[in-house]
């Protein structure tokens, strides 16, 4: 997590391990630790808890592919981000991976079909390693979960991690601002449609007014 964000990921968890505690009707005992998830003793919260001596964090682990072999996962806490990563000096404002995500770009049904196709072929899709390996090189843009990628970075020189740079293709969540336009035509379809049925109790309760008074 982001500094800012970690406290409150802390938090999180603890909340959510104490409220499954309550729910199984258990005994909580706090078992503290020195590390998050070092396996180089058995100190850190990781080793703990898939060893056995202690049955659930109260904290926050984020989901990689060796922890899930060895915890179960109750629920995702940890921020999940999807995007391509690359290589490409700070002072360029014009590169090559950034512009196919510009509104400037036009693209027809015709190409997107011709790109489906064509990334299905067995050499498009590479393992974290390698992928490491083609961001490393340059000139290739490596799509993957950061989170997953971050422990990998560790074979980058300082000037390449100045460098690297991340461009997100699936939102982590979606936001109070994301469904405004919907959340304002609902209201607004909720304020026609008691327009409309002020309007139709009005004309039904003419309509018998005039009728009655015809009788009279």
């Amino acid at each position: 997590m982001a500094m800012p964000e970690r406290d409150s990921g802390i938090r999180c968890g603890f909340t959510a391990s104490s409220l499954i505690i309550q729910k199984l009707n258990a005994t909580e005992i706090l078992v503290p630790t020195q590390l998050w998830s070092s396996e180089t003793n058995n100190e850190s919260m990781l080793m703990k808890v898939s060893q056995g001596t202690a049955d659930i964090c109260g904290g926050v682990l984020r989901i990689m592919h060796s922890r899930v072999q060895k915890l179960d996962y109750a629920m995702s806490i940890w921020p999940f981000h999807v995007g391509f990563t690359y290589l490409a000096e700070r002072e360029s404002s014009n590169n090559m991976f950034v512009a196919p995500f510009t509104t400037s770009v036009q693209t027809n049904w015709e190409d997107l079909e011709y790109l489906k196709r064509k990334k299905m072929n067995a050499k498009f899709y590479q393992n974290i390693q390698t992928g490491v390996k083609m961001i490393r090189d340059g000139q290739v843009a490596y799509h993957t979960e950061f989170n997953q990628l971050y422990p990998h970075l560790s074979s980058f020189t300082d000037d390449q991690l100045c460098k690297l740079q991340f461009i997100d293709t699936v939102p982590e969540r979606v936001n109070i601002y994301d469904i405004a336009p919907v959340l304002v035509l609902t209201l607004m379809a909720v304020v026609l449609s008691l327009i409309i049925l002020l309007i139709e109790y009005s004309v039904a309760k003419f309509t018998k007014q005039r009728k009655k008074e015809s009788e009279e």
